[in-house]
């Protein structure tokens, strides 16, 4: 009852949508991601802290963050300014 040109053009037409929709989230995705990698960071660099874009960061820099600033990367705390010494860390955007 049904041609097999009918069924495979459905399937290349749902397949097309599928990969166009898939190629946008990922260019999406690529345009998000050069934005973040270019956030300037406070990294210590030849005795001083010097601005830098965060897709420079290397593993082993030091990086000086301060309150309520979003950092594009995994970090272990050294040190804290607070009287107490503790930090609070919120891990969604």
């Amino acid at each position: 009852p049904y041609s097999s040109f009918t069924t495979i053009s459905g399937f290349v037409f749902v397949l097309g949508v599928a990969s166009l929709k898939d190629a946008y989230e990922d260019y999406q995705r690529y345009k998000a991601d050069k934005q973040a990698n270019a956030t300037p960071v406070r990294v210590l660099r030849g005795g001083r802290f010097v601005e830098v874009e965060s897709w420079t960061l290397l593993v082993g820099d030091v990086i000086k963050v301060h309150k309520d600033e979003e950092f594009p990367a995994d970090m272990a705390v050294v040190s804290s300014s607070d009287a107490m010494g503790t930090l609070y860390v919120e891990t969604s955007n």
